[in-house]
């Protein structure tokens, strides 16, 4: 589990135990917990998008995904490999 998995389940459990809202979570922190739920709505109730993290967690799926042999490289070593051979161009619609 990397730190930042660790941390989106810390905010996760913190918003549904302690009923902590969107504005007394800093935008890093939010940011990480919309992605960690894979939702794109920044207007996502809390409490939802904590349950959602959580269920995500248990199930190891979408952010929560275990870690191939290559991410586990990029890891270890700060710096994936293939991403210094070819750069990748996202295209946004």
């Amino acid at each position: 589990m990397t730190s930042n998995q660790r941390r989106a389940l810390k905010l996760a459990d913190d918003i549904r135990r302690f009923g902590l809202t969107a504005g007394e979570v800093n935008d890093a922190d939010w940011t990480l917990l919309l992605l960690a739920a894979g939702q794109n709505n920044c207007r996502a109730l809390p409490q939802n998008v904590a349950m959602r993290v959580l269920d995500q967690a248990s199930r190891s799926v979408g952010y929560f995904a275990p870690l191939n042999e290559e991410q586990e490289i990029c890891q270890d070593e700060g710096i994936c490999p293939s991403m210094t051979e070819s750069p990748t161009v996202l295209a946004v619609w």
